[in-house]
Parts: structure tokens; sequence; C-alpha cells
């Protein structure tokens, strides 16, 4: 009888054991499709800004919205450069979703052209799309940043 009473603890306490591994595996695979769904959320919007700065006037507002910083001075956090982005200023936001998004598209400054265009006629304009997703109530974030040169007419 009391074998019988010892097998039956055991068993029981192997169940209760499996029963918390399952739930450990569970969350763990939860994490990781909220952190898949961060980057692509993430990834998605920095194409529609890249394909935003084809428009003229988006891209003079991006331009203009920068502010130079002098080389001798660090740039902080609190500088305001670029064209900074809430939620709501996303092109591919959707209310119905968990996520919040933020970021910022910046003029990064003059650059030589690439490959194939003249240096007396042309310069690059470079600019930095940041775009960051997260999810309330976790600590999980995915953060993507992208450079891109634009063609421009020396003046």
């Amino acid at each position: 009888m009391l074998v019988c009473l010892v097998l039956l603890l055991a068993m029981t306490l192997i169940g209760v054991q499996s029963i918390d591994s399952s739930q450990l595996q569970s969350q763990m695979a939860n994490n990781s499709l909220h952190k898949q769904n961060q980057y692509h959320w993430s990834l998605n919007e920095l194409r529609a800004q890249e394909k935003a700065l084809d428009n003229p006037l988006y891209i003079s507002a991006v331009t203009a919205s920068t502010l130079e910083v002098p080389v001798s001075r660090s740039i902080s956090s609190s500088d305001s450069r670029g064209l900074v982005l809430s939620d709501s200023d996303m092109i591919t936001r959707n209310t119905a979703d968990a996520y919040t998004q933020s970021g910022a598209v910046v003029f990064s400054g003059d650059s030589v052209p690439p490959p194939g265009y003249s240096l007396g006629t042309y310069i690059g304009k470079d600019y930095e799309i940041n775009i960051a997703t997260a999810i309330s109530d976790t600590s999980s974030k995915s953060d993507q940043t992208q450079g891109l040169t634009r063609i421009a007419p020396k003046t």
C-alpha cells in the first residue's frame, strides 16, 4: 500500500512538472511569434516609407525638417532631426492591431553620387529611415534602420 502511494506521488509530481514545462514552451513560442510579427511590421513600414520618398513633396519635407548639427557637437536624442513619425503617421497603420510604431525619416546630408553619375553634375542625397515596433505589455521591440541615396542635380 505504501509503495502504491509513493508511486502515485511520483507520477503526480512528474505530471505537474510536464504541465509547467508545456506552459513555458507555449509562452516561448508566443514570444517568438510576436518577435517575428514585430520584425515584419517594421520592415513593411520601412519599405512603405522608402517608397514614399519617391514623392518630391515628401522628400522636400524630410530634407527641410532636418537640422544641421555641427561636427563639433554630438547628436543627442533631444535634437529635432528629421520627420518624426508617430503610430498614427505610419503608412501601413492598422488600428485593429496591438502593435505600436514610431520612427523618423532623416536627411543625413550630401555625398558623392553612385558610380555611373558624373561628379560634376550630380550629388547624392543620403536619407535614413528608422522604424521601431513594439507590442503593449511586453518588453519586446523590433528596431529597423535603412539608409538610401537619392540622386539630385548639383546646384
